[in-house]
């Protein structure tokens, strides 16, 4: 399988081979994680940053907002999203993600949630919010925790 260089800008017309390779990814991902790190190691900034280096995707196109969601997204710099990953855990986290991102992510983007199957709020969040925008593109489950699905519309 050809190693992805960078996650496609115009991901409405991402190959086969990339849409493959992300969701091979995402299913075998957390065997990247250095020997010996506690679950909460891999969430600091620098560890965040060497796993995109290390896969190639470190450039201009990714930035890192570090703080709470409620004061980062509502101003965050970017007007189009190809991924929206969510690991808020909480209901009110979930929902700030989802309100303040979503709406930016581009039809053919995948949008993420970690934990939608540890934490009932999570998934409340999520379905709350899917439900009163009447979003019905399949929820995919990636592992034990965590769905996807990739926007249509």
């Amino acid at each position: 399988m050809p190693h992805q260089t960078a996650f496609p800008s115009n991901v409405g017309h991402a190959s086969d081979d990339t849409v493959r390779s992300f969701m091979f990814y995402l299913t075998h991902g957390h065997h990247l994680r250095p020997p010996g790190l506690g679950a909460c190691a891999g969430g600091t900034l620098p560890h965040v940053r060497s796993n995109f280096a290390r896969l190639g995707l470190l450039d201009e196109q990714v930035v890192f907002l570090p703080g709470f969601f409620s004061e980062t997204l509502p101003t965050a710099p970017f007007a189009t999203l190809a991924l929206l990953r969510l690991d808020g855990d909480l209901y009110p986290s979930t929902r700030d993600a989802l309100t303040h991102c979503y709406p930016r992510l581009a039809v053919g983007g995948f949008c993420i949630v970690d934990d939608y199957y540890a934490f009932e709020e999570c998934r409340r969040a999520v379905d709350d919010y899917r439900s009163e925008h009447g979003i019905t593109d399949e929820l995919v489950r990636i592992d034990r925790l965590s769905v996807l699905w990739r926007r249509c519309q």
